[in-house]
């Protein structure tokens, strides 16, 4: 019998032929991605903190945020993605993003940050995420951040 394709299921679904590389470790597969968020729900909350802790290396391909409530009164408020390493603390690792992300946009808005391409988009394992927010606000809430994760 013959295919046409690279990856084909057999006859009866009892096993997976693969035409390619396929790294699967520990149950895990090499280039899956993986979705880490933070959650900031009143403006209280919406301070710069650590929040993820890389298990092995990953490459930040993607950062998402929304808002329920878009700041007012804060003159600048800006929200940024950094990998943070060794004992580096909150607010001094390398910014993942090339511009913050503005926090006095449309509330209930996705808004796609824009990934540096410098390597510090990388992690090792141990490297943390961390979000750095320039001032505090009054009215901001209901901050979202998602960033997906490319296992490498």
């Amino acid at each position: 019998m013959g295919y046409n394709t690279k990856n084909y299921k057999e006859q009866g679904g009892e096993k997976w032929v693969v035409g390619g590389e396929l790294d699967i470790t520990d149950g895990k597969m090499k280039g899956e991605i993986v979705e880490v968020s933070v959650s900031m729900s009143v403006a209280a909350d919406v301070i710069s903190r650590m929040f993820f802790i890389a298990d092995e290396d990953y490459e930040v391909v993607k950062v998402q945020e929304v808002h329920g409530t878009a700041e007012s009164s804060a003159e600048t408020l800006t929200l940024q993605v950094e990998r943070l390493q060794g004992t580096e603390s909150s607010g001094s690792g390398d910014d993942l993003l090339s511009s913050a992300i503005d926090l006095k946009g449309t509330a209930d808005t996705v808004v796609e940050g824009s990934v540096v391409s410098d390597g510090s988009q990388k992690l090792d394992a141990g490297d943390r995420l961390g979000v750095v927010i320039s001032d505090s606000g009054t009215e901001i809430d209901n901050v979202i951040v998602q960033v997906e994760l490319k296992r490498i």
